[in-house]
């Protein structure tokens, strides 16, 4: 019994120097992989490094130019590359944002990095599409209502003027700030909107009211927008009526107002007949305040009440003594009544060729 005690026992023993002469095998190859991992990093590293101090050096940098506004020079100085650094620096995307800043009339640069030693440049140039007008000049502004230049002292055609809005900083190649509130995205989302309808002639946006937003377009018509939030689909439906009146514009004795504020409808009217409208309820407002003021007064100034005449309650019936009658106009009369005003329904595509044969 005690030998196989023994035998047992010196079994047992075997068997626990086994598993762990196993477990220090596989720690070993364990502490193999992680020094084999990081040699491998190391190695990576040092040739990175190795790259990046001695190799792939700048040494070209091209620069496709073609509206030739600015010169490759000036193109080459605003990136801010300079020839002998690594190519691994380069970072494209603040190269191309310092180009756009640093040359304004620059809308779009390109950087692409080409190895082993060379970067080429593509720029696409914008164009004033905007301008506010200053004291010292105007202030271009790009469709995006980036800033190009202040102080201009003349515009293009196609340049339209922002007016209502005050202009707070306009820094040449950053977008322009304004003391309203979202003004500038207003005033892009419209040139936009503009562009996209191939409406041209725009010479001014009004902001003065931002819930009654007024482009004019060949100082001749004035195109109400209302807020201007669904411009595009307020110029996509109008388009039709737009045109008429641009042409029937250009003979018109009077300015032309075409109102989009009302979604699916077109009115066209004239601003003699704006104006007339508006003078007679100023002049029916004032002969009701010098009613007013005219009123007696007691001593101490309160109007004296006055007894109100009493009314009799007419019967449903008109008495035998009574005639109803209604006399309709003439046709002449109805033609000439009708030749002084625009109509009032929404320009179809009936009644706005009317208005317009009306207004010419």
């Amino acid at each position: 019994m005690r030998k196989a005690s023994e035998r047992e026992e010196n079994f047992g023993s075997r068997t626990d120097r086994v598993n762990m002469s196993g477990q220090g095998r596989r720690q070993k190859k364990r502490r193999r992989d992680v020094y084999l991992v990081i040699g491998l990093f190391l190695m990576v590293a040092a040739v990175a490094l190795i790259c990046f101090v001695f190799l792939f050096k700048l040494h070209d940098i091209r620069v496709t130019n073609d509206a030739r506004r600015y010169s490759d020079a000036q193109i080459t100085d605003a990136s801010g590359l300079k020839t002998g650094e690594s190519l691994m620096s380069v970072n494209r995307k603040a190269v191309a944002e310092q180009i756009e800043q640093t040359l304004p009339y620059i809308g779009n640069a390109r950087v692409k990095v080409r190895y082993p030693d060379t970067v080429d440049i593509s720029v696409e140039y914008t164009r004033a599409k905007l301008a506010v007008e200053q004291p010292e000049g105007y202030v271009l502004l790009d469709m995006n209502g980036k800033v190009l230049e202040t102080g201009a002292g003349m515009l293009a055609d196609y340049v339209a003027v922002i007016t209502g809005a005050v202009l707070e900083e306009a820094a040449p190649g950053s977008p322009a700030v304004f003391s309203e509130e979202n003004a500038l995205d207003v005033i892009t989302r419209l040139a936009r909107a503009f562009d996209d309808a191939g409406i041209t002639g725009v010479t001014a946006y009004d902001l003065s009211d931002m819930s009654n937003i007024v482009a004019e377009v060949n100082y001749n018509t004035d195109i109400k927008l209302g807020s201007g939030s669904n411009a595009e689909e307020q110029l996509k439906f109008g388009k039709e009526v737009i045109d008429r009146t641009l042409y029937q514009a250009k003979s018109a004795s009077s300015k032309l107002v075409i109102d989009l504020t009302q979604d699916g409808s077109a009115f066209v009217r004239t601003q003699e007949n704006i104006d007339a409208a508006k003078k007679a309820a100023q002049e029916a407002l004032t002969a009701q305040y010098e009613t007013t003021s005219e009123m007696e007064t007691d001593e101490f100034g309160e109007p004296v009440p006055t007894e109100a005449p009493v009314l009799e309650t007419p019967s449903s019936e008109p008495s035998s003594e009574e005639e109803t009658s209604y006399e309709a106009p003439s046709e002449e009369e109805a033609s000439s009544a009708d030749a002084e005003t625009l109509p009032e329904e929404p320009a179809t595509e009936q009644n706005a060729q009317e208005a317009l044969e009306a207004v010419g």
